[in-house]
């Protein structure tokens, strides 16, 4: 831990916590802890909130209030360890999951000062009221995570089965704070997490698909069965011929209902996006592969209500192969590489995190991406010269360096038979890209994602040791 600068004060903390039976341990070195009754009573520099049924394990508590302080954060989710000796880390806070699932728990601590910005703990909504002061500051929230336990409880953090008796009252206050305050619905088999059910007659804006597309007459007839089911959007497609010679294929474009803009070039994926874009007419653009298909009518509107946050700037679906099991619900960086998550796995069997509700990425794939077209321009598109790969992580890393949130909806599933329109890529194809993208992007790839939790692999979700810092 922090060693406090010789004569200075002792950080005060205040504990407190829906359980009336919670009490404090021997403080760490450098701390002054005691337990308030009342949840007003923030008379401290941090405030320290503990869900029901978890002891405080003071090097926990201690790790966790350096890391408050030093980094000039609001809150800090620490990690919370089972009476079995399991060690879970903390899903990182996004702020879009946060709309949707109510699943903090463990100990968290904040700023005194950011729970009175808030508005104060309201002890009626007991262990979800530090939910909700976290949704009160807003999407500028600076919320870290801490990989010491601080905490010990005999469940497991943030299990779907752990009743969430308030979570409906606090994320109905999370949507009343939107521009335009959607209703909420449960999802079946997620306890305490909730969708938006936005009215049918409310104004959408106009959507233009852009659909990349080469021979395969048979995909060219997926995607207009796709853009028949995009939703209750206002939709125009555009499909971009990167030059088809089958003719079977050309007289499917020829008697389509939508636009055919001719692009006979060497295949470039990123040139061939942005020729869709700039023809595009609607004020959101999504990118289709040819090769993905709609399990469910309404499969835009998701992605169009993650986008009226104007603090995302880029959206993108649950895809599944044809066998059903995940093929994307978000790319992370993973041993310096940017890959899939939980490729393979079925959504049974993965975290009820990253396929249940929507979240945080740090990219998603440009098979099924959406963005308005005014942030596509801004961005300057995809980059032509990561031709064939990396072109879509690399406009979500572009996205968030300019301060803007990549999310990842499962709202809105589509199946995904990939690469069957132009086949696999050749080696070297990969390696040029990756060689460009690595030289941007490095320091990125070097880091850990932001947005992925340490103890989860994103090869196959299974969770893993990782080392506890003393």
């Amino acid at each position: 831990m922090i060693e406090a600068a010789p004569g200075a004060p002792p950080t005060s903390v205040v504990l407190w916590s829906a359980d009336a039976d919670v009490m404090a341990l021997p403080a760490p070195p450098g701390i002054i802890l005691r337990v308030a009754r009342d949840p007003s009573d923030t008379d401290a520099d941090v405030v320290a909130v503990l869900e029901s049924g978890c002891m405080v394990l003071p090097t926990g508590l201690g790790q966790a209030v350096d890391r408050l302080l030093a980094g000039g954060l609001d809150a800090v989710l620490t990690a919370t360890r089972r009476s079995d000796g399991r060690v879970y880390q903390p899903v990182p806070w996004s702020v879009i999951q946060g709309r949707h699932w109510a699943c903090t728990g463990g100990l968290v601590v904040v700023r005194a000062d950011a729970v009175d910005r808030a508005g104060g703990l309201d002890p009626e909504l007991g262990d979800d009221a530090l939910h909700d002061v976290l949704m009160a500051l807003g999407p500028d929230a600076q919320v870290g995570v801490s990989s010491v336990a601080g905490a010990i409880s005999s469940a497991a953090p943030s299990s779907p089965a752990r009743p969430r008796h308030h979570a409906a009252a606090v994320l109905a206050r999370a949507a009343a704070r939107a521009a335009a305050p959607p209703t909420i619905e449960g999802i079946p088999g997620l306890a305490g997490a909730f969708r938006p059910v936005r009215a049918a007659a409310r104004a959408r804006p106009l959507v233009t698909l852009v659909v990349p597309t080469r021979d395969h007459p048979e995909l060219v007839a997926m995607a207009e069965r796709t853009i028949r089911m995009a939703g209750s959007s206002r939709v125009e497609a555009v499909f971009v011929d990167n030059g088809t010679t089958d003719p079977a294929a050309r007289a499917r474009l020829g008697r389509t209902p939508h636009r055919v803009l001719a692009a006979p070039i060497p295949f470039n994926f990123a040139r061939l996006a942005n020729r869709g874009v700039a023809a595009a007419r609607g004020d959101v653009v999504v990118l289709l592969n040819n090769d993905v298909e709609a399990l469910d009518h309404g499969w835009v509107d998701p992605l169009i209500d993650e986008l009226e946050d104007p603090s995302t700037g880029v959206a993108g679906s649950l895809l599944l192969y044809p066998s059903g099991t995940i093929q994307h619900c978000g790319i992370v960086v993973h041993d310096g590489v940017p890959q899939h998550a939980l490729v393979g796995v079925a959504p049974a069997d993965a975290p009820s995190w990253a396929v249940g509700v929507p979240g945080d990425r740090t990219a998603v794939t440009g098979a099924c991406l959406a963005m308005r077209r005014s942030n596509w321009r801004h961005m300057g598109g995809m980059s032509a010269p990561l031709a064939t790969n990396y072109n879509d992580v690399d406009l979500c890393l572009r996205v968030a360096a300019e301060g803007m949130r990549v999310a990842f909806t499962p709202f809105a599933p589509l199946v995904h038979h990939e690469s069957e329109s132009r086949g696999r890529l050749s080696t070297p194809e990969v390696a040029a890209d990756w060689l460009l993208f690595r030289s941007r992007w490095d320091h990125v790839l070097h880091a850990p994602d932001r947005w992925w939790p340490a103890d989860v692999r994103p090869d196959d979700g299974r969770p893993r040791m990782v080392p506890q810092v003393a």
